[in-house]
This record gives C-alpha cells, sequence and structure tokens, in this order.
C-alpha cells in the first residue's frame, strides 16, 4: 500500500489548483499553488478593485 502511495504521488497527472499548471508531480502542484498564492497576496490591495472591473464582461 505505502508503495502503491508514492507511485501514485510521483505521478505527474497533479494540476495546480491556482494557475492551472498540469502534468505535475503531487510535490510540484503542492509547491507551484504555494507560490501561487504567495505571489498573490503580494498584489497591491489598492489595485484589486479597479482590475477586477476592468476585466468583468
Amino acid at each position: 500500500e505505502y508503495l502503491r502511495r508514492i507511485n501514485l504521488y510521483r505521478q505527474r497527472f497533479w494540476t495546480c489548483k491556482v494557475t492551472g499548471k498540469t502534468n505535475l508531480t503531487y510535490e510540484e502542484a503542492l509547491v507551484s499553488e504555494h507560490r501561487a498564492t504567495e505571489k498573490a497576496q503580494q498584489f497591491p490591495k489598492e489595485l484589486i478593485v479597479p482590475v477586477l472591473q476592468m476585466i468583468q464582461f
């Protein structure tokens, strides 16, 4: 069971839920999500509303 689970995590079919990047290992997907979340938190707060208004249809 342990080895089966390890092999599952090493396969490249995971996706970053923040960026949508595909074909990642589980660890790569976690790192990608963490980095993308950090970058999003660095976005200037005063620009959030104007940017969202510009991209709405």
